[in-house]
């Protein structure tokens, strides 16, 4: 959380030879860790209103924005998407009133905030994945009488985009205890995303691309870590750091090991900017087959049942997408014929709308296993094809039963079933996914059959009658 003792008012100008507009009020400003900002004043700004004017803007829409001063580091803050959120009026106390903003700029020293909106770069910190960077530029030699520290910036990663570039930058980050009688010295390497358009987007384009590599980033690493708060920039020197509510916190989640991340920047170097346009591309393209996987991520908690069906779904959306009807087909043609012979053009209608959902063909089971199969993972056919009908069985089953059709096994051991397939769907619809961005089916068997973490995947998978249970025997 961040907090700091601001002064501000309504953007307007000065009078000349005044520090700050007659609507100048003193405030504290307070930003969460999931960027949720809040300002409540130690006053109210004036109004036709006066001290009522915090009962009348409760919960309303403020058309205006505040521009402020932050006490002790003298930065420039803009809040922008303003709702009052109550206050206090009294006739024998202090009436005061508090906002919740939507957006929060702030402005290194006393750079004025920006009065377009629109930036060409956002700059994104890469702090706490420096483990799938994998950066190792910091060459340490000791003897008995001196320690030598070598560190050998890498070569920034450029890609071309069809709406600008996109650089990985990397830089160190040095702190030393003095100048003079320095007695401790600090030496980290960092990166950051640096994504340039060439036309300038408006702050809601540019949050858009930031929770786009937010998403990319998990994918790759398998965590559920988040990105740093953005810095934008409107041209070569004015920069705002960028704050906005969004899902997850740092805290929730710890930044990615090395062991434990899916692949590293190292394997993906030479292609990443493809799979960058890729993902965005593909994003875009097949909508629901990606954001349903995403939305069990992020440290978000759902109930089993509700977990499984919405991987189920987001494969439905998929295979949807990717494979739609071409024509009209024979059944179509049959539909037709049976229609035609009714009288009553109610009864046609009616009759038609029915067929019409009646022919929802191939079956569910059929298509997650269409789906499943295009990623060379090297699973046995047989046993893939017998998964995705469970799996349609059971998503038809929770839908419109509730759970399970017929009470046959006690509803405890039923979840934990449902548990393991839902954990073994998870990580097919997570390779599915990579796969279709462009990441090495090697990489990702490599991910899911040796890495640091296979043995829980293998574990669901024989759970689910994926692999072999001989496969977790440690005699193998």
């Amino acid at each position: 959380m961040r907090s700091a003792d601001c002064s501000g008012g309504p953007t307007r100008r000065s009078p000349k030879k005044q520090f700050a507009p007659d609507s100048c009020v003193a405030g504290l400003l307070i930003i969460d860790d999931d960027g949720q900002t809040r300002l409540e004043l130690d006053g109210y700004f004036p109004s036709k209103h006066g001290p009522m004017t915090p009962m009348m803007r409760g919960g309303q829409l403020i058309d205006k924005d505040i521009q402020g001063v932050l006490r002790t580091s003298n930065k420039r803050v803009l809040l922008t998407g303003l709702i009052g959120n109550g206050g206090q009026f009294t006739a024998s106390g202090m009436s005061y009133e508090r906002y919740i903003a939507g957006l929060c700029l702030v402005a290194d020293g006393f750079a004025k905030p920006p009065a377009t909106r629109a930036f060409k770069e956002i700059i994104v910190p890469l702090t706490g994945f420096e483990e799938w960077l994998r950066l190792a530029s910091i060459k340490v030699t000791s003897s008995k009488r001196m320690v030598s520290v070598k560190y050998k910036r890498p070569k920034d990663a450029v890609y071309p985009t069809a709406d600008g570039k996109l650089s990985i930058h990397f830089e160190s980050a040095e702190d030393s205890s003095g100048p003079v009688f320095g007695m401790a010295l600090s030496l980290k390497q960092t990166a950051s995303a640096v994504l340039r358009f060439r036309k300038p987007l408006a702050l809601k384009d540019l949050i858009a691309q930031y929770k786009l590599l937010e998403d990319l980033l998990l994918m790759l690493t398998g965590s559920d870590h988040t990105l740093d708060w953005p810095w934008i920039a409107a041209g070569k020197i004015a920069q705002y750091r960028l704050y906005f509510p969004k899902p997850g916190s740092k805290a929730a989640s710890p930044p990615p090991k090395a062991h434990e991340c899916i692949t590293n920047f190292m394997q993906l170097r030479e292609r990443f900017g493809e799979i960058w346009s890729d993902w965005k591309k593909k994003r875009e393209a097949f909508g629901p087959g990606f954001y349903l996987y995403l939305g069990t991520r992020r440290g978000v908690r759902l109930y089993i049942e509700n977990r499984f069906i919405n991987l189920v779904f987001g494969l439905e959306a998929f295979h949807r997408r990717k494979y739609p009807p071409t024509g009209e087909t024979k059944l179509d043609e049959k539909i037709k014929r049976i229609v035609a012979q009714v009288s009553l053009a109610k009864d046609q209608k009616w009759l038609a709308d029915v067929l019409e959902r009646a022919k929802d063909q191939p079956p569910l089971g059929q298509r997650l296993y269409e789906t499943l199969r295009e990623v060379p993972l090297g699973l046995d056919e047989t046993r893939l094809r017998s998964f995705c009908e469970v799996c349609g069985k059971l998503r038809n089953d929770i839908s419109h039963f509730g759970g399970q059709r017929h009470n046959e096994t006690p509803y405890n051991d039923f979840i934990l079933d449902l548990e393991s397939k839902g954990q073994a769907l998870a990580t097919l619809y997570q390779a599915l996914l990579l796969y279709e961005i462009g990441i090495d089916a090697r990489i990702i068997k490599a991910w899911m059959f040796d890495g640091f973490g296979s043995l829980p995947i293998k574990y669901h998978f024989v759970k689910a009658h994926l692999l072999d249970k001989s496969l977790l025997d440690p005699q193998q």
